[in-house]
């Protein structure tokens, strides 16, 4: 139900927030001071031993602290790129994560432009279900109203991937799948050092990636830039892209940090179309569209504030934007028909956002144990210019359209705005327990402007409707998480958290062929839930296994349909309440290092392996009712060994996924091939890679066995159809770094 947007309503979820917050400030502050700190030096050393802890350890997950977050209680997974084998000049995702257990990776482009990542039953398309962050800030089209994932870091500018399931929600707002947040490389202490890497190999790929850092005194500097060209493993699917990324940042004093960052990124992509289950089977590396064409420019500014004002005091604040567009050119029609070389669908976006994060730490003593409160605030305006009409009829990458002040399908203008409050606590109650509650007050207003047209049915005639909505919504979150320490070597974590996610624009008003949209929509709600065992032991060994549920009311999902022509789509509506259960685990060991932590070899061997019972309950559609969720595939197992000798490396990795379904009613095929199943696969890659002082080679082979697959089924871009995976292909990768002595 709508909530009306005033100051009247958000005052009781404020003062909730205000009165959990300052009622732990006022129970510390009523303790006599000397009784919590002997000096301002004790907490100094308790996080610094923390730290120093941590590491001399591979950092595999998060900490209970870190910055002004609380991590305490949740799911939390690190991808540390400096210590893992995967080829980085394609962005694969398949490795960069094969670690994390559970997740479903969507390969959508040989390059790595555009992240597909889904879990627990969650729709993988652009990573839309999570909160895709770069150094904490957002980097997708609209937070809230249009999520999706049109730039992806590369991986060769990065140290490190953070991964927070569900309950990342208390803290950093919308989605069910959690946080991932692309961490940049910090610059070295050095006052110059240069890294320059090149990478060739099949299809035609060419990257190359230069950076530049240093320190110099007070001030600290990292920026880089990277080319990419492939000609793709199926026919008409060219790619060039350039990235840029600069950050500056100034120590002012011992208590004050500013940081700028600007990330730029553009690239023109021909995409190749899908194709039916016939054509797939004939040949995966045909292709039926060679007028289809899409691109991206991406311009994201970002300002950080760090102010510490006492060691158990710290305070942040994040300004950050986007500017960017997104241009896709072709004939949209199903796979099964062939282009009848008419003027081509054109769908061009703009987008303009604004946002501003502030976070208060503050750390207190609570009888003798160490506590931590975190409270924040964030506000967030998006703008979305969405158009659909007719581009030209050519071959080329002509993004203009026929009649710009009279377009054949759609002009429209989305609005958010997002206010949001969120408050989390760790009490500490003994050494080894601790218990985190936590609330989130969201408050969002969205407001839809514009015009479609549809076909008056046998005519040649269309009908214009003009189409106006304003929707305000308060969504109150609340949460608990649970550590017990049983062990140094086992913790025992559990949480619970709601979560929910806005209607976004694609499912308001969209016109393609192979979709049609319920007009009465609503916001989907659930919840969060993970009991778990962890636990590691420096690089000897690492585990972490745990049941999870994740429940989903008024779930948007897909059913197969027929229109007055007999015509296939997919009919997109708030189907039934969903519920995934299952289990996540993951374990690493190094076989040499549990009998001697100081050679200088290494043997490692890691498995993960996930299982989710993933099904509509309480559906009044018994077509639906106990079917599988769409994009939830029962069984997901990556597993790998490596052996390392000093600075030579080796590894080897297997990939499988159970067969998936795309629609509700788990339809296994239809002509048009945008429903129907995705088989199980599996895939195997080897990576090597070998450094001599200043030079590193690596060299990468991807889809070992040279496996027929696929990861999706595509209702528009870049399909309609089936979009088949890249088949073997051999990368090689000469690395070269210098830095000044100092």
């Amino acid at each position: 139900m709508d909530i009306a947007f005033s100051t009247k309503k958000m005052k009781p979820y404020i003062s909730i927030l205000l009165f959990f917050g300052c009622t732990m400030i006022q129970h510390a502050a009523a303790q006599d001071i000397d009784s919590m700190f002997t000096a301002e030096d004790t907490m100094q050393s308790i996080i610094d031993e923390v730290t120093i802890q941590a590491e001399k350890m591979k950092e595999i997950r998060l900490k209970s602290v870190e910055g002004t977050v609380i991590f305490e209680g949740k799911k939390t997974e690190v991808v540390d790129l400096s210590k893992i084998q995967a080829n980085t000049a394609t962005n694969n995702g398949r490795q960069i994560f094969n670690r994390i257990a559970g997740l479903n990776v969507w390969e959508n482009d040989a390059a790595g432009m555009q992240s597909g990542i889904g879990a627990r039953g969650l729709n993988p398309n652009r990573s839309a279900e999570f909160n895709i962050r770069q150094n904490g800030y957002d980097i997708t089209a609209d937070a809230i109203g249009y999520p999706d994932a049109y730039y992806t870091p590369p991986s060769e500018g990065l140290d490190k991937i953070q991964i927070v399931r569900g309950a990342a929600s208390l803290q950093f707002g919308t989605q069910f799948g959690g946080l991932i947040n692309y961490i940049m490389h910090q610059p070295v202490a050095k006052k110059f050092q240069l890294t320059a890497q090149i990478t060739g190999g099949s299809f035609a790929t060419v990257s190359s990636f230069t950076a530049i850092e240093g320190t110099c005194k007070k001030l600290s500097y990292y920026a880089y830039y990277q080319y990419k060209h492939t000609n793709g493993w199926r026919s008409n699917s060219k790619l060039n892209a350039h990235t840029a990324f600069a950050n500056l940042s100034y120590q002012i004093n011992k208590k004050i940090n500013i940081a700028v960052e600007f990330t730029h990124q553009n690239y023109l992509m021909q995409q190749p179309g899908g194709l039916t289950d016939n054509q797939f089977n004939q040949n995966p590396r045909q292709s039926t569209r060679e007028r289809n064409w899409f691109s991206i420019q991406w311009n994201i500014p970002s300002v950080k504030l760090e102010y510490q004002p006492k060691n158990n005091i710290r305070w942040n604040t994040i300004l950050f934007g986007l500017i960017g567009s997104r241009n896709a050119l072709g004939f949209l029609s199903f796979a099964n028909r062939n282009d009848d070389l008419r003027n081509r669908d054109l769908i061009k976006d703009q987008y303009k956002n604004f946002g501003l994060e502030s976070r208060l730490l503050y750390q207190y003593k609570l009888g003798k144990q160490l506590s931590s409160l975190s409270v924040g605030v964030r506000y967030f305006k998006g703008y979305t210019g969405k158009q659909q009409g007719l581009g030209n009829n050519a071959y080329d990458a002509n993004f203009d359209y026929l009649h710009p002040d009279n377009l054949e399908n759609s002009d429209y203008d989305f609005n958010s705005h997002n206010l949001a409050f969120s408050a989390e606590n760790i009490f500490k109650i003994t050494p080894k327990l601790s218990i985190t509650p936590g609330m989130r007050a969201e408050f969002l207003l969205t407001n839809v402007d514009g015009y479609y047209k549809n076909a008056v049915e046998f005519s040649s005639d269309t009908l214009r409707y003009t189409d106006n909505q304003k929707r305000k919504r308060i969504f109150p979150l609340f949460g608990v998480g649970i550590t017990y320490k049983a062990h140094y070597l086992a913790e025992i974590y559990a949480n619970i958290s709601q979560n929910y996610r806005g209607i976004n624009y694609t499912d308001l008003r969209i016109v393609n062929p192979s979709v049609r949209i319920d007009p009465n929509l609503q916001d989907e709600k659930g919840f969060n839930a993970d009991i778990g065992l962890r636990g590691k032991n420096g690089e000897k060994f690492n585990y972490d296994v745990n049941f999870f549920a994740l429940y989903y009311n008024k779930k948007v999902g897909s059913i197969q349909q027929f229109d007055s022509t007999f015509t296939i789509y997919r009919y997109k509506t708030n189907l039934s309440n969903s519920r995934s259960l299952g289990v996540e685990s993951f374990a690493e060991v190094d076989i040499v290092k549990c009998i001697d932590e100081n050679s200088d070899f290494g043997a490692s061997l890691f498995s993960n392996f996930t299982y989710t019972n993933a099904i509509y309950i309480k559906s009044p559609n018994k077509q639906i009712l106990k079917k599988q969720v769409e994009f939830s595939p029962q069984f997901i197992f990556r597993g790998g060994v490596g052996f390392k000798y000093k600075t030579f490396a080796i590894n080897w990795q297997i990939s499988y996924i159970s067969k998936q379904f795309t629609d509700a009613t788990n339809a296994t095929y239809a002509s048009t091939a945008v429903i129907g199943s995705i088989p199980a696969y599996y895939v195997m890659d080897v990576t090597t890679s070998y450094t001599y002082k200043w030079f590193k080679f690596s060299c990468s082979v991807n889809n070992l066995s040279n496996n027929k697959y696929f990861t999706r089924r595509a209702e528009s871009y870049p399909g309609p159809g089936i979009i088949p995976s890249d088949g073997i292909g051999v990368f090689g990768t000469l690395a070269f770094k210098w830095h000044t002595k100092n």
